[in-house]
């Protein structure tokens, strides 16, 4: 090959031609090669949020401004580890764009902002290089929503007495949350207690994880505002809490046993709630239909709540309109003067002793609020 040789002289150079060798064997001349500046794009973009231990289901693009071909070409992801995808294929070209398979990639169970990249190798052909390029995208990794209740607080509890409440928690996406810890913090900000979830639902109306927390009333008489608090222990979950207030009162002089019965069947109510006030005294009666109270001496309002779903098949009627149940609806227990408003129970009574008050209901069908037969 003829060189200059800077005297305006010509000498022959017995060595061939620079070749830029790549990793496929292919060789180019850079100098007399068109180079190619190609673009990368999603199909569709990734969100901006991903749940931690989710997916992102992604399908790359890479175009040429000059049309040309690259399938067979591929990409590689890269991520928080040093390599998420490598080999990922162009298997699809339109005549503009050429696209990837769909890949569904598992983020990394870490939480906050993070930053991934495709990259797209340089691309060397017979005559032509497609220069490399890549494509940052960042999204941030979030935590599963979760909610939480309190329950069987039979408020008020004598001053300095032991009780007991029902924590439940429950993860939005269905986890498991067997063995996650709940805490418990008194109006003082202290930690009064804490428990540990069981591994199974309370029940299918309750599907939350569930633990009993025993706790300790105040010493002082008055109203109280305590906190039920699941502190995130696993990362994966986020943090959440529930406020629960009940009152405490002076050791009581009396019992009150209420006894609830259906009038027309003469079977007992179960589950209802009982409350006595103007201190709300609330407690839940058995299988038996009863329930005990202790309470000082006065004059209280005794009103009762109680409901069951109804089961298919019974006939009843909204206005003249005849009706049977398909499962929406409940029956409602009232007493009978209250049939028709659906209106609850609710008396008062003076309680100077011990004392059983029976109350006969009768159940009447409710309809859903929205007709939905």
């Amino acid at each position: 090959m003829p060189v200059g040789n800077g005297n305006g002289q010509t000498d022959y150079n017995e060595s061939p031609p620079a070749v830029d060798e790549r990793p496929d064997g292919a060789g180019v001349d850079d100098l007399s090669a068109e180079r190619h500046k190609v673009s990368l794009s999603f199909v569709q973009a990734p969100p901006d949020e991903v749940l931690v231990g989710g997916e992102l289901n992604l399908t790359l693009c890479v175009q040429c401004p000059s049309g040309c071909d690259l399938t067979g070409h591929t990409l590689t992801i890269k991520g928080p580890e040093p390599i998420l995808i490598d080999g990922l294929e162009l298997v699809e070209f339109d005549g503009k764009v050429g696209k990837t398979a769909p890949v569904t990639i598992k983020v990394p169970p870490k939480l906050g902002e993070q930053t991934w990249t495709v990259l797209c190798p340089e691309a060397v052909g017979e005559d032509i290089i497609h220069e490399e390029e890549s494509l940052d995208f960042s999204f941030t990794v979030k935590p599963h929503p979760t909610s939480m209740a309190v329950w069987n607080v039979n408020s008020p509890f004598v001053v300095g007495e032991d009780f007991e409440i029902i924590v439940g928690v429950k993860c939005g996406l269905g986890c498991n949350m067997g063995g996650q810890k709940v805490v418990v913090i008194d109006h003082e900000g202290n930690e009064a207690a804490s428990g540990q979830l069981g591994d199974e639902v309370y029940s299918a109306a309750l599907d939350l994880y569930w633990t009993a927390i025993k706790l300790k009333a105040p010493d002082t008489v008055g109203g109280f505002i305590w906190t039920a608090k699941f502190p995130e222990p696993d990362g994966h979950h986020h943090e959440c809490d529930y406020h629960f207030s009940f009152s405490t009162t002076e050791p009581p002089d009396c019992e009150v046993t209420v006894k609830l019965t259906d009038k027309e069947t003469g079977d007992p109510i179960a589950n209802a709630q009982v409350t006595l006030r103007p201190k709300l005294y609330i407690g839940f009666t058995d299988e038996e239909g009863e329930v005990r109270l202790h309470v000082p001496r006065g004059e209280y309002k005794l009103g009762i709540n109680a409901a069951k779903q109804a089961p298919r098949g019974i006939e009843y009627k909204i206005g003249e309109v005849p009706r049977v149940t398909r499962g929406y609806e409940y029956i409602v227990y009232v007493p009978p003067e209250n049939a028709e408003s659906l209106t609850p129970f609710e008396r008062t009574y003076q309680i100077d002793e011990d004392t059983t008050i029976e109350v006969e209901l009768v159940g009447i069908i409710e309809p859903p609020e929205e007709d939905t037969l």
